[in-house]
């Protein structure tokens, strides 16, 4: 059964000059899957039908002895087809050599541009692929078929290596070389940096990163180090080749120009991206803010924040900058980008926001009206004022800032009326933060809103002294289960302060440099109570070791993570280059528990007693492997020590963990989670052996 014709297209027929003999013997011929439509072309007409049937995307092209023809696709689909023009010319051969790194390539394929005039066209930007023409490939020799007397851009694609451009080439005899091109292996990223009016900028500098997307705080110290760089050509192109796999990001800085980038570049195995739509540079933005009225309440000038988010999505506050006493505020060479200001008073409180786009630069005038509901209040603990800083917040984002006095009033502004919930932090600026019941503020009231921080909660308060009573400035923790619920350091007066404390029962310990509390004190309050107490300091005591390999010789750079008793966390100290370390603690307490970890030797588990002061520790040359399985937080204990698994490993450069710990042979008792009960496993792990513990099972080890 023969297919309908869905559209008959008109071809028109570019012969440039040479190409007259091209039409002689030319084929027009239409592609779709494995069908194909042929018409035979005359020498002097250049205006064809062609019927092409189905509902496919046909690839017509001229074909004829010694001529290059482009390929253009068509939808038969469409009735209403404009005119296509198909370009044929004389063919010529580009050929040269080829280097590449590691071994020869298998493959050489080049992708001809067409450029009639010097700037490369809106289309072409958008898809970088090219006509495909025919290449030889001898390595380390090739040559490949092009258009003559025309001028044009090649892109080489090679497997396994980046692409290679090259560029306003224009051949006037059938073969003529160029010079060798150098393939690099892996992927690589490229692109076009351009003005607003679409003009190519040179010589602007675009520089990669892997993108931190992952762990971006962690990686940014070392992100600078990978960073790699390349300038524009005189056309605004840009290729930076060998990438491996990954995320990366990209910048642009031009001369004159805002800065400006991509946040994200996905790079697969081997893979040449292009980015498909110019990188655009724009003027730098600038900002003339007018905000009424001209000063806030107390007669002094509003304080403007700008911020903006970076390219791992943190607020990042540019700059803070108070507006003149007219109510005038402007800033200038704002790279270009989305911004939000924040308008505060002298207190600190945010009564305004504004959203502003500068993604295209250029100066923008903002007018700014904030509003404000003035208020009283007052913050005590039960009959007792405090001094305190206040923070209230609302679901909006909002924050308004406050400081009460000794007789525990204050004033506030607020931006709006509504539900806004209260942090206080007491004492003021070193003191804990307490979250307070929510408020509603009606500002309809006679006199404004008054405002009552009643804070409900116990009190554990009172005094850190050295050995001979006299007060000492410290660092003081209070805990409970285990968990830190308040921290702060005291003034000189060695007082502290802790409010706003759940019924239980706490332990409170204070340190310095150079001393700490033996052991924490241990007090008990319900949510009425106030209980003082007084936190006395003693010397710390070093405790000292060396780590041997156990051919004798100093284990250096071996991690040793340490734990005392009723310590609040696992620390971490790192032997010298004579496998020595030093850790200091309270004198005259605890047995000191060790966890040795070093990448060549099993991990050896240490108990420290309070009366040795230093000590040699053998590693020993042989261990067993342990890998715990479907355990919440599987926990290793010893007759030495009770740690989560994760003290076993030695962090690798990222903070990553394996699967499995190199332990020193022995007996050890293993737990999926830090409670001591029935579900604990004893196993025996004899030196070579590889075991694994699954706690899905009921049974013993897998």
């Amino acid at each position: 059964m023969l297919a309908t014709t869905a559209a008959a297209v008109e071809i028109r027929i570019d012969g440039g000059p040479g190409s007259i003999a091209c039409l002689a013997e030319a084929i027009l011929h239409a592609t779709a899957g494995d069908r194909e439509q042929r018409l035979s072309l005359k020498q002097n007409q250049t205006l064809y039908e062609l019927p092409l049937t189905g509902n496919d995307s046909w690839e017509v092209r001229v074909e004829a002895p010694g001529c290059w023809s482009e390929t253009v696709s068509i939808s038969s689909a469409s009735t209403n087809q404009p005119q296509t023009s198909i370009s044929i010319r004389p063919i010529a051969t580009v050929k040269g050599t080829v280097e590449a790194d590691g071994s020869a390539p298998r493959t050489f394929d080049a992708f001809v541009f067409r450029r009639p005039s010097e700037q490369i066209s809106q289309a072409a930007l958008a898809d970088l692929h090219g006509m495909p023409t025919t290449c030889r490939l001898a390595f380390p020799h090739w040559e490949c078929d092009v258009p003559r007397d025309e001028l044009f851009d090649l892109r080489v694609a090679s497997q396994s290596y980046a692409d290679v451009y090259l560029w306003s080439l224009l051949l006037r005899d059938r073969s003529e070389a160029v010079q060798p091109i150098h393939l690099v292996r892996g992927g690589s990223i490229s692109g076009w940096v351009r003005t607003p009016d679409a003009k190519p900028i040179a010589d602007a500098r675009v520089v990669i990163s892997p993108a931190l997307i992952d762990s971006p705080r962690l990686e940014q110290r070392t992100n600078k180090e990978r960073e790699r760089s390349v300038s524009t050509n005189n056309r605004g192109f840009f290729q930076i080749a060998g990438l491996q796999p990954g995320s990366y990001s990209l910048r642009s800085e031009a001369k004159g120009w805002s800065p400006t980038g991509i946040s994200q570049i996905r790079v697969r195995p081997y893979e040449s991206v292009v980015w498909p739509n110019p990188i655009v540079h724009h003027d730098y933005g600038a900002l003339d803010v007018g905000l009424y009225p001209p000063t806030d309440p107390t007669g002094a000038p509003w304080t403007v924040e700008v911020w903006k988010q970076n390219a791992v999505r943190e607020n990042i506050r540019v700059f803070v900058r108070s507006a003149d006493m007219s109510g005038h505020w402007e800033a200038t060479r704002l790279p270009t980008g989305a911004y939000w200001l924040t308008v505060r008073d002298t207190a600190g409180s945010e009564l305004e926001t504004a959203d502003v786009d500068l993604s295209e630069g250029g100066k923008h005038l903002l007018t700014l009206s904030v509003r404000s509901i003035a208020a009283t209040g007052k913050t005590h603990i039960g009959d007792k004022p405090i001094a305190a800083d206040i923070l209230f917040m609302n679901a909006a984002g909002k924050s308004v800032r406050a400081t009460s006095s000794d007789d525990g009033e204050f004033d506030a502004k607020f931006p709006v009326a509504g539900d806004w919930v209260p942090e206080i932090r007491y004492p003021r600026t070193t003191g804990s933060k307490i979250r307070l019941a929510r408020i509603t503020l009606n500002p309809h009231l006679d006199g404004g809103p008054v405002i009552d921080l009643d804070v409900p909660g116990g009190r554990i308060h009172g005094l850190v002294v050295t050995a001979d009573g006299s007060p000492q400035k410290a660092l003081v923790h209070v805990t409970r289960d285990g968990n830190i619920v308040g921290r702060m350091t005291t003034g000189d007066n060695g007082q502290f302060d802790f409010i706003g404390l759940k019924a239980g029962t706490y332990l409170a310990d204070a340190s310095t440099a150079e001393a700490s509390t033996p052991q924490p004190t241990e007090t008990t309050i319900d949510e009425k109570t106030s209980n003082e107490l007084r936190l006395t300091l003693a010397k710390l005591r070093h405790v000292r070791g060396q780590i041997l390999t156990p051919m004798g010789a100093p284990a250096s750079g071996a991690v040793v993570q340490v734990l005392t008793e009723g310590g609040r966390g696992w620390d971490r100290v790192e032997a010298n280059v004579e496998g020595v370390f030093d850790y200091r603690l309270p004198s005259g307490s605890i047995d000191v528990s060790l966890v040795v970890l070093t990448y060549d030797y099993p991990t050896a588990v240490v108990r420290i007693p309070p009366d040795v002061q230093s000590m040699t520790i053998p590693l020993k040359p042989l261990g067993a492997m342990l890998a715990v399985r479907n355990g919440r937080i599987p926990y290793i204990r010893t007759p030495a020590v009770a740690a989560p698994l994760r003290a076993f490993y030695f962090p690798e450069p990222l903070g990553r963990f394996n699967g499995a710990v190199l332990l020193e042979p022995g007996i050890y008792m293993i737990c999926p989670d830090r409670g001591v009960d029935s579900a604990c496993r004893t196993v025996t792990l004899p030196a070579g052996t590889e075991t694994a513990v699954d706690f899905r099972d009921n049974g013993g080890e897998d």
